[in-house]
């Protein structure tokens, strides 16, 4: 038996996905330190109250948005359980699709995600992709003998983590997907068969 929601459950959901979508916009554009409630809540098109009935405060926010965020790719370690190019598609997920997320939400608010609330929890959508290719690969016979899943995850985040923690603190330009390219492919190179 399934519950059908009312139209408050509908306009309260309608709410606060406005007011995340708001806040993924004005954190993208002005990072998260610049952004205050007050904005959020007009650009959402809603009152401080009814933002605040939704959320505790800022960071209830930016949690909400980065679950958000998570969630998208959750959807993609589903289609990576039978990739035919474990490998590759860790190439293309690390050095495309994760650098993309960086530009999409914008160096000012992923400086505050990674400086700040970043979690090593191995329960993040990141992480669920990465381990599903990386599994994958196992399946395939594509990495060396006696290496484990999760040592082969944590040095490909590490390779990411690296390449973005280096982006958003240097004062020269780094290109990213670059960085990130070359130094898998040397990484693939040593465990890869």
């Amino acid at each position: 038996m399934s519950i059908k929601p009312t139209k408050r459950d509908l306009h309260s959901q309608e709410t606060k996905r406005r007011i995340v979508e708001a806040a993924k916009e004005l954190f993208a554009e002005y990072g998260f330190e610049s952004v205050g409630v007050k904005d959020i809540a007009e650009k959402a098109g809603v009152t401080t109250g009814a933002l605040y009935y939704h959320f505790k405060n800022k960071d209830d926010i930016f949690i909400a948005v980065f679950t958000y965020n998570d969630e998208l790719f959750l959807k993609s370690a589903e289609e990576f359980k039978t990739s035919t190019d474990p490998m590759g598609d860790l190439i293309e997920f690390l050095s495309e699709t994760m650098v993309k997320r960086v530009e999409d939400d914008g160096e000012d608010f992923t400086r505050y995600r990674v400086l700040r609330h970043f979690d090593f929890s191995h329960h993040s959508g990141f992480d669920t992709c990465l381990y599903q290719l990386v599994h994958r690969g196992v399946e395939l016979g594509c990495f060396k003998e006696g290496l484990s899943e999760e040592e082969l995850a944590d040095i490909f985040a590490a390779v990411y983590r690296g390449a973005i923690y280096q982006l958003i603190t240097s004062v020269r330009e780094v290109d990213a997907r670059q960085l990130i390219k070359q130094r898998l492919r040397l990484l693939i190179e040593g465990v890869g068969k």
